[in-house]
């Protein structure tokens, strides 16, 4: 018989009777089966199985509805949502489902190369007609593929997956006269060209002379973030212009052998005198040194005017304040003396027969001081410029002070 969805099966009695010698009250036992019923989504009832306590029901291979749309969100079948193993009671069995997500890989150019509907947690394989290299003529960048931009192992969500590439910049090397020398390079980022070693000029030649020397590219060759052009560059001729003005008269000293822009070049050796002066090179313009910083060796570009000069540091001392500071004092041919400051510049003291009584040095005109020399003490401005326009030999500045002088009724 069967009762409540619970199948009974006679199955004997419950005590022997054979050889009764007391009084009994005997009653059937029963075999329990249990009706295990398994229905779709929508409570539709796919079968009924009566299955025996303690048995497995078995699931049923269809008649269920494997995907299913819930709120808009597409679903599929992932099991049922009972145990129906070792049957102990009346079940009712239903599908469960699972969330699906959209994947799609595009291209790089948006087109749609995959689609697929994936259960949540689950993977896909990655499309293989995707465009592995591109290049933009108009921006002069290579793409290559490298990958990409999200992972797909674990779906979690709808995606949209692009590739992702890693960007070349196209390179052209180019001579003295820009002519495009080899090919076209495309160099990955952060990169450096392969620089030509053929197919350009490594001398310019004009009416049979050098007057050029080649030394490299530009812009520099580096470190490359964006399509680049290079260009050969060229040192051109650069002649030193030496003058001597330790003597009476500035000589000019004659050069031998061509001389490039970035050539090194050593200054010739010079002897010290034993008047207290250091003789030295120094940057040059217009008959007086430009900077206080003695040169031996220099490197030639659009500056090569030197002149080799007698060079003293003079220190200036305010007794006032005691403060002082030094600066270097130049003599020259032609009895030119003047001091150059720090910061380069010229205070002449018989300079062209022009004296800058008005120049400053720590805050005090240069006619408060006094002046010591080689030779004498104590000298006011105008002392010292006839000293030293009338000496036959250099004259040397030992020192400078000032005291502030006392005004009448002080004290």
């Amino acid at each position: 018989y069967e009762a409540d969805g619970v199948h009974y099966k006679f199955t004997g009695w419950n005590a022997e009777f054979a050889e009764v010698k007391a009084n009994l009250v005997i009653e059937p036992t029963y075999a329990k089966s249990y009706e295990i019923t398994f229905c779709d989504y929508n409570n539709t009832v796919i079968e009924t199985q009566v299955i025996a306590e303690g048995e497995d029901a078995t699931a049923p291979a269809s008649g269920y509805t494997e995907e299913i749309i819930e709120n808009d969100v597409p679903k599929s079948f992932d099991g049922w949502d009972t145990d129906f193993t070792n049957v102990t009671g009346v079940l009712t069995i239903k599908p469960k489902y699972t969330e699906m997500f959209h994947v799609v890989f595009e291209d790089i150019n948006n087109t749609t190369l995959a689609t697929y509907l994936v259960k949540k947690g689950g993977s896909v394989e990655a499309p293989t007609n995707y465009t592995p290299t591109r290049i933009d003529e108009d921006s002069g960048i290579k793409y290559t593929f490298s990958g990409w931009n999200t992972p797909f192992d674990d779906i979690q969500q709808n995606l949209t997956i692009i590739p992702t590439y890693d960007e070349a910049y196209r390179v052209i090397f180019y001579d003295s006269e820009e002519n495009q020398i080899g090919a076209v390079q495309y160099v990955p980022k952060g990169e450096s060209a392969v620089e030509p070693t053929e197919g350009f000029d490594k001398n310019l030649i004009w009416e049979g002379k050098v007057i050029g020397k080649f030394t490299g590219w530009y812009p520099e060759n580096t470190n490359i973030t964006e399509p680049t052009d290079f260009y050969a560059q060229y040192g051109y001729t650069r002649t030193p212009s030496l003058i001597d003005a330790t003597g009476d008269v500035p000589e000019e000293l004659t050069i031998d052998g061509d001389y490039f822009e970035g050539d090194e070049f050593t200054l010739p050796d010079v002897e010290q005198p034993s008047d207290g002066y250091n003789i030295g090179w120094y940057r040059s313009y217009s008959g007086a040194a430009k900077e206080t910083e003695c040169q031996t060796t220099v490197i030639l570009g659009d500056d090569n005017d030197f002149m080799k000069l007698r060079a003293a540091k003079v220190t200036f001392t305010n007794n006032t304040d005691e403060t002082e500071t030094t600066l270097t004092l130049f003599c020259g041919s032609g009895k030119k003396y003047y001091f150059l400051t720090d910061d380069n510049e010229m205070i002449s003291i018989t300079y062209d027969d022009r004296v800058d009584y008005n120049a400053e040095i720590l805050g005090i005109p240069l006619q408060y001081w006094k002046f010591s020399t080689n030779n004498s003490s104590d000298l006011d401005l105008s002392g010292l410029w006839t000293e030293m326009t009338e000496s036959d030999k250099p004259v040397l500045i030992t020192g400078a002070e000032y005291t502030e002088p006392i005004t009448p009724g002080d004290g």
